[in-house]
């Protein structure tokens, strides 16, 4: 499970494995320069960032046990070359059924 709140309701959460991030980058320049508009292809290098950057913060927390991430956050911007970055971070915890 991936949450942008801190708690799962239905969960309760047993610990906290520590803090997982990823970054994800397309290859592609999104045009991002003052003044252009935003075109389907500027939207799709976004998406395909972020689902990159989300993949390996869900690879990182499985590595260290989790079986959810709470908390989690993005950032875009982009490089200075033009091609689209995202910050995917959060926290690992290992949750169970609430009683």
């Amino acid at each position: 499970m991936v949450s942008t709140t801190h708690e799962l309701p239905g969960y309760r959460v047993l610990r906290g494995l520590g803090v997982v991030h990823g970054v994800g980058r397309e290859e592609h320049p999104a045009g991002m320069q003052l003044g252009v508009a935003i075109d389907q292809r500027m939207v799709q290098s976004y998406e395909s960032a972020w689902v990159v950057a989300l993949r390996t913060v869900m690879a990182r927390a499985v590595a260290l046990g989790a079986n959810a991430i709470v908390g989690v956050r993005y950032e875009v911007t982009a490089w200075a070359d033009g091609y689209p970055a995202v910050l995917a971070y959060g926290t690992a915890v290992r949750v169970e059924v609430a009683p």
